[in-house]
């Protein structure tokens, strides 16, 4: 398991269920306990390591920002949405961290994988998305510390 700091106020289950969308997909209670153990905030364990490495700058909270002012996942989804030229990738795709690059991890709300999505590419998000995990918990299986995946 990782560590978060910064984290804001802890949500309940069922605002977590609501956030993504009531869905019921493989790992949403690895998801949810995620949640309910640290709601967002900065990762101990900021490296993902496997055929995609990447980094997390931190985790998007649910309903509540974080303590830094940072928005929470609807807001950032809002906002996403408002953009015509990737709106419609936001409709089944739930942005729940970030990178330095403003690069973010994603939870399509179909299939229940994460994904890594390059911000750089304009409209382009739907063919550019890269699937980093199966299911929510292998997602943070695959993190580790910066040092380790970068540096060894």
């Amino acid at each position: 398991m990782i560590n978060l700091t910064q984290s804001a106020v802890k949500p309940t289950e069922e605002i977590i269920r609501k956030t993504f969308d009531n869905i019921n997909f493989n790992g949403i209670e690895d998801l949810i306990e995620f949640y309910m153990i640290s709601n967002g905030g900065v990762p101990d364990k900021n490296a993902l390591s496997g055929d995609h490495n990447s980094t997390i700058r931190y985790f998007f909270p649910i309903q509540y920002r974080l303590p830094n002012n940072i928005e929470n996942i609807e807001e950032t989804r809002i906002f996403y949405k408002s953009r015509k030229d990737i709106s419609s990738f936001f409709i089944d795709n739930v942005p729940f961290s970030i990178d330095e690059g403003g690069n973010i991890h994603c939870l399509n709300v179909r299939d229940g994988c994460i994904y890594f999505v390059p911000m750089d590419n304009g409209s382009e998000l739907e063919e550019e998305k890269i699937l980093v995990a199966v299911e929510f918990g292998d997602f943070i299986n695959k993190l580790d510390f910066f040092d380790k995946v970068f540096i060894d």
